[in-house]
């Protein structure tokens, strides 16, 4: 009986192996077009993440420091000059906790971060379409360069930072201070 059934299991024929060919292609398509989905969403997905950012950092663009000006001391004591630099709010948002830190070169050098200023210089609130000032009380140098780094809370609550002209950064709360950029 069992040399029957043996003998009666049909042969494959081309149509036989014509299927199985043609349900392999079909797997292997399947599993390139997830593949390719799979792709095309990661892509979007960082697309929309880049968007995002940028849409956060456009009150951010729109604060920054302008040219250094000569302020005269209240005293009118002349030994210590002070320098202030105009800070621009030309965003449609007010920017909150507005802080600054000055960065010196002496004699043409990389610009460092004055370490040695005793106050913080904070404005509270910026307006919008506003200017404040900053106000520094530098050491007096021959040949001095004088920039200024803002910090600031923007209309959404993100905390930034930019120095000159460079794009804000953004400031994340849970990074520890020395490891800002």
């Amino acid at each position: 009986m069992l040399h029957t059934l043996l003998a009666a299991r049909p042969v494959p024929t081309t149509a036989d192996w014509w299927m199985v060919g043609l349900t392999a292609a079909a797997a292997i398509g399947t599993i390139t077009a997830v593949v390719v989905a799979l792709g095309i969403a990661l892509h979007d997905g960082r697309r929309r993440d880049a968007e995002r950012r940028d849409a956060q950092a456009a009150q951010a663009r729109l604060v920054h420091a302008g040219e250094l000006q000569p302020e005269a001391q209240p005293s009118g004591d002349v030994s210590h000059p002070l320098v202030a630099f105009p800070v621009h709010n030309d965003s449609d948002g007010t920017v909150l906790d507005l802080t600054g830190a000055l960065y010196v070169s002496a004699d043409g050098g990389p610009l460092q971060r004055v370490q040695y200023d005793p106050q913080p210089r904070q404005l509270r609130r910026l307006a919008p379409h506003s200017t404040g000032k900053l106000i520094f009380s530098p050491i007096a140098m021959a040949h001095v360069r004088y920039d200024v780094q803002v910090e600031f809370t923007d209309a959404a609550g993100l905390r930034w930072h930019r120095r000159g002209t460079a794009q804000p950064v953004r400031v994340l709360l849970d990074q520890p201070q020395d490891q800002q950029p």
